[in-house]
């Protein structure tokens, strides 16, 4: 069975879980990470020395990074349909992963990072998150665009590129934000929303 360490609040860990469940694998989540502590601690830094989570033991391997898990996971328990096995197919998607963590993500989480840290929501308006804002909404309408013809980031079914840009998506709405006119990107996100695995795994939760 999969060991997956980390909370179940934490973004990338969800990444990681809402894949398996996908994908319909068991595994073990032990927490680890802010209130559970344990980052610190010389075993949990020999398999991840980033003191970070998430990290899997599968078998001997033991991964890190939550996004080259899930492409591990894909490729690994019949995930074609999540992460395909064709070249031009897979690099698709991973066009999207990337994306996700050069733009999308970094441009939805200050905000979120700072209403969970001052456990207030009010702390994501303040005006020092503007210009993060005005990024968030570039973002957005690119998928905006991209929505228009297709039903998913990387064509006409659900993969990976959908689950991680969706996980960072709900940052943005759980401060308060909304779509705007973005309503192709509404309408993914409730697409996307309808999934068990996202319904059980994509919980934000101070």
């Amino acid at each position: 069975m999969i060991t997956v360490w980390g909370r179940a609040s934490s973004s990338n860990v969800q990444k990681v879980t809402w894949t398996l469940d996908e994908l319909g694998v068991e595994y073990e989540r032990i927490d680890r990470g802010r209130e559970f502590g344990g980052l610190d601690a010389p075993e949990y830094l020999a398999n991840n020395p980033n003191g970070r989570v998430p990290t899997i033991q599968d078998g001997d391997l033991i991964l890190w990074e939550s996004q080259a898990i899930c492409r591990y996971l894909a490729r690994t328990y019949n995930g074609d349909h999540l992460f395909p096995a064709a070249p031009a197919a897979a690099f698709q998607v991973d066009k999207w992963m990337d994306w996700n963590i050069a733009h999308l993500a970094p441009s939805m989480f200050p905000m979120f990072l700072a209403a969970r840290t001052a456990d207030n929501l009010e702390a994501a308006k303040d005006p020092k998150f503007d210009k993060t804002v005005s990024e968030a909404r570039r973002n957005l309408s690119i998928m905006q665009g991209i929505l228009g013809g297709q039903d998913y980031l990387a064509g006409d079914s659900f993969t990976l590129a959908d689950l991680v840009c969706a996980v960072s998506v709900s940052r943005w709405l759980f401060v308060g934000h909304n779509f705007g006119n973005e309503a192709n990107v509404e309408a993914w996100y409730g697409r996307v929303g309808e999934r068990p695995a996202c319904q059980r795994h994509n919980v934000v939760s101070f």
